[in-house]
């Protein structure tokens, strides 16, 4: 590290204080030591997108928060800056790093067990119209990671149980469609038929009504979930959307390719999924620490 030019520029020309100076100066031999310890390259200049990555990620495993890590990188923002206007380097490899940003919470989700348990009810036995509507909206959301609008939206025209696939019409009117494993059609099959008995046979119209034949209301899916989830989870959030996180972050947890996700949970953009993927990777480093032969010390 071209130290000296670095800290005149930061007296000089920035106005740092010497307190951010030192700050800025520490932050960037944390990233020169890293370098070489993890890579064997003693150049900064060389450092890529890559390598900036890693450190992203090394720091968040050694538990540091979103804005020690924001300004770890705002000192090698600077850094790259004055290297670049020096010819030191032809891009900034900062440029392609995007940082976590303050304040995100990842989303909360239910054990793999509390959703087994949540859906563990005998369904065969169910003769109440009610009880199976109520059970299969649970079923969907946590099955297919539904969001709470699109249970209210879906028609019965959505569902083609002997294609296997429902199709779903989620935000701005985009539509996707999802793959039904048979047990989940003979789920839907004995709902339909509770269905017919209690309001005769429709081809179209809504999935779900009330008991009294109107339109579910959002408040009742709300209500439905909450009781549900709280009589098998301890866990302090209980919304529906709660059960979109748990599916997302179970397909990752089982090895699922994050773009299918994307698919499957009818994101715009894969920025929208990598939020469940820190889930995925704290699991797989539990993984490896018990089953890796080499985490293991001699």
């Amino acid at each position: 590290m071209k130290r000296d030019t670095f800290i005149s520029y930061l007296r000089d020309e920035k106005r740092y204080s010497p307190h951010t100076i030192a700050a800025y100066v520490r932050d960037v031999s944390f990233f020169e030591t890293f370098l070489q310890e993890q890579y064997e390259l003693d150049d900064l200049a060389k450092a890529t997108a890559l390598h900036l990555r890693s450190w992203l990620v090394a720091g968040l495993e050694e538990g540091l928060s979103v804005r020690s890590i924001r300004r770890r990188f705002s000192s090698l923002r600077a850094w790259y800056r004055l290297m670049k206007r020096l010819g030191e380097i032809e891009s900034d490899p900062l440029q392609r790093v995007v940082l976590p940003k303050e304040g995100r919470k990842l989303p909360a989700y239910l054990r793999a067990g509390e959703v087994a348990r949540l859906l563990e009810a005998d369904w065969k036995q169910t003769d109440s119209y009610g009880a199976m509507r109520d059970y299969t909206i649970l079923f969907l959301l946590a099955n297919l990671g539904l969001r709470r609008s699109e249970i209210l939206q879906l028609r019965r025209a959505d569902v083609d149980l002997q294609g296997r696939l429902v199709r779903i019409r989620g935000k701005g009117g985009k539509q996707r469609l999802l793959p039904l494993l048979p047990a989940w059609v003979e789920v839907l099959e004995h709902y339909l038929r509770l269905f017919e008995e209690a309001f005769g046979r429709r081809d179209d119209g809504l999935f779900f009504l009330l008991d009294s034949g109107k339109p579910l209301y959002a408040k009742y899916v709300y209500r439905l979930v909450r009781r549900s989830v709280g009589a098998v989870s301890s866990a302090e959030k209980r919304s529906p959307h709660v059960l979109r996180h748990s599916f997302a972050t179970h397909l990752l947890h089982e090895g699922a390719d994050l773009n299918a996700v994307k698919e499957l949970l009818g994101h715009s953009s894969l920025a929208a999924t990598q939020v469940y993927t820190h889930h995925s990777i704290k699991r797989l480093k539990e993984v490896y620490a018990k089953a890796h032969p080499k985490s293991r010390r001699e």
